[in-house]
C-alpha cells in the first residue's frame, strides 16, 4: 500500500485526513508532521508516495516546504496536494508554480479528498511504469540482449568518443578484434542454443579480463571488439593474449555432461602518438590482422603493422600492411633499410651545356680575351718571344 505524508499544524485536520483515506481504502500507512521542517525530515528518512501539506504553518509554511522539496531532484515524482482555508487564486497559482500538483480548499469533502489522492497515486504509478519502460528501451538500444555487452551501434559511438579523447590528449589507444574459431561448426554440430551459450560465456570472460573503463562490444555474429584506453600496441597484445588463454581454458558443460572448449583468433592495432586515425581505419587494421591470424592456423594473435606516416590514409595504410606480409615484396627490400640491395655504384652522368662558349689559351697558359680568329686578324705579326 502507498505511504502518505500529512503535514498540518492542526491535529484535528491530520486525524480527519488520515481516517478519511483509511476508510476510503486509498492507503493505510501514514506519516504526520506539524510543520515543514518535520515534513522535510520525514521525506528524507522514508519513502513517501504522496504528500498532503497545509499552506499556513509556523516556522516553514507550505510554500517554503515546496521550495525545499524542489531543490532535491529525487523527490520530483512525489505529488503534493496543498490544503488551504482561503480560496485565493493568487496563492493557488503561486503554489502550483512552486511545484504543487493540486489544491484542496478546507473544509474539504471526504469523497473529493479520496478521489484526488487516488488519481495522483495512480498517475505516479503510471509515471514509474513508463520510466521503467523507457529505461528498458534505452538498455536495449545500447546493449546486446544475448551477451550483455555493448551492441554495435553503441560501441561505435563510444569508440568514437574514446578515439577523439586520445587524439586530443595525444594518448595511445589499443584496439583488439577477436573471432571465435570454427563457430559455425559449433552451431552445426551442437545446435544454436549451445552456440548462444558459448557467446555468452566468451562475453563474460572478456568483461572479467578487462578494466572497468575498457570497452567491449559485439561487432558481428561471433566477433567482438575491445577498445583499451591508454594502452599501446604491446599492451594491447598482452591483454589479447590473456583473453585468449582465459577463453581457451574455459569449458562449457553441455546437457549430456560433456565439456566443450573453444578458441579465439585476435588481431591487434593501436593509435600511435601524433597520428589521427579514424575508427574505420583502426577497425580495418585490426580486421586485417585477425584475418592473418586465422590464415596462420587460428588460436593466436597477430599485430597490425602501423606506421605514423600513413595514418591519415586508410587505404594506403592497409596496403602497406598487406605488402609487408607478402614474401615476394620482402625479397625486394633489404632487411635493414628497405632500399635496393644492389651494391654497384651508381654512375652519375654529366651533360655539356651547348650554349657555353669555348675559350682558348695562349702559349703562356693564360686565357685570351678574344677568339682565335679575331687575334689572327688583328695581329699579323708573330708575337715576340717572351
Amino acid at each position: 500500500m502507498p505511504r502518505v505524508l500529512i503535514i498540518d499544524d492542526s491535529e484535528s485536520i491530520r486525524h480527519r485526513v488520515q481516517n478519511t483515506l483509511k476508510e476510503g481504502g486509498v492507503c493505510d500507512e501514514f506519516l504526520t508532521a506539524t510543520n515543514g521542517i518535520e515534513g522535510i525530515r520525514f521525506l528524507l528518512e522514508h519513502d513517501v508516495d504522496l504528500i498532503l501539506c497545509d499552506v499556513v504553518m509556523p516556522h516553514i509554511d507550505g510554500f517554503k516546504f515546496l521550495n525545499l522539496k524542489k531543490s532535491r531532484r529525487q523527490f520530483d515524482d512525489v505529488p503534493v496536494i496543498m490544503l488551504t482555508g482561503e480560496d485565493d487564486v493568487g496563492a493557488k497559482v503561486r503554489g502550483l508554480e512552486a511545484g504543487a500538483s493540486d489544491y484542496l480548499t478546507k473544509p474539504f469533502h471526504e469523497k473529493e479528498l479520496v478521489a484526488r489522492v487516488r488519481v495522483h497515486l495512480q498517475n505516479k504509478e503510471l509515471r514509474a511504469h513508463l520510466r521503467a519502460k523507457n529505461e528498458q528501451l534505452e538498455w536495449l538500444a545500447r546493449v546486446d540482449p544475448l551477451t550483455g555487452v555493448a551492441n554495435r551501434r553503441h560501441f561505435m559511438e563510444s569508440f568514437e568518443l574514446e578515439l577523439n579523447r586520445a587524439i586530443r590528449h595525444n594518448r595511445p589507444l589499443g584496439c583488439v578484434m577477436l573471432d571465435i574459431d570454427h563457430f559455425k561448426r559449433v552451431n552445426d554440430t551442437h545446435g544454436h542454443l549451445v552456440g548462444d551459450a558459448i557467446l555468452v560465456r566468451v562475453a563474460r570472460e572478456l568483461k572479467g579480463a578487462l578494466r572497468g573503463h575498457d570497452l567491449v562490444g559485439r561487432y558481428g555474429g561471433e566477433e567482438f571488439v575491445l577498445v583499451l584506453p591508454e594502452v599501446d600496441t604491446h599492451g594491447a597484445a598482452a591483454v589479447a593474449e590473456r583473453c585468449r588463454m582465459i577463453i581457451r581454458e574455459s569449458c562449457h558443460t553441455m546437457e549430456d555432461g560433456t565439456s566443450l572448449n573453444v578458441t579465439v583468433s585476435l588481431g591487434i592495432t593501436s593509435r600511435l602518438l601524433d597520428t589521427e586515425p579514424s575508427v574505420t581505419e583502426l577497425l580495418r587494421l585490426a580486421d586485417d590482422a585477425l584475418y592473418r591470424a586465422k590464415e596462420a592456423g587460428r588460436d593466436q594473435l597477430q599485430l597490425a603493422n602501423v606506421t605514423k606516416g600513413s595514418s591519415r590514409n586508410p587505404k594506403a595504410l592497409t596496403a602497406r600492411v598487406r605488402k609487408s606480409n607478402d614474401p615476394s615484396e620482402r625479397r625486394k627490400s633489404s632487411p635493414a633499410t628497405g632500399a635496393r640491395s644492389s651494391k654497384a655504384p651508381v654512375r652519375r652522368r654529366t651533360t655539356k651545356n651547348p650554349t657555353k662558349k669555348k675559350t682558348s689559351k695562349n702559349p703562356s697558359g693564360k686565357r685570351s680575351k678574344a677568339p682565335a680568329s679575331r687575334r689572327k686578324a688583328n695581329n699579323s705579326k708573330p708575337a715576340a718571344p717572351g
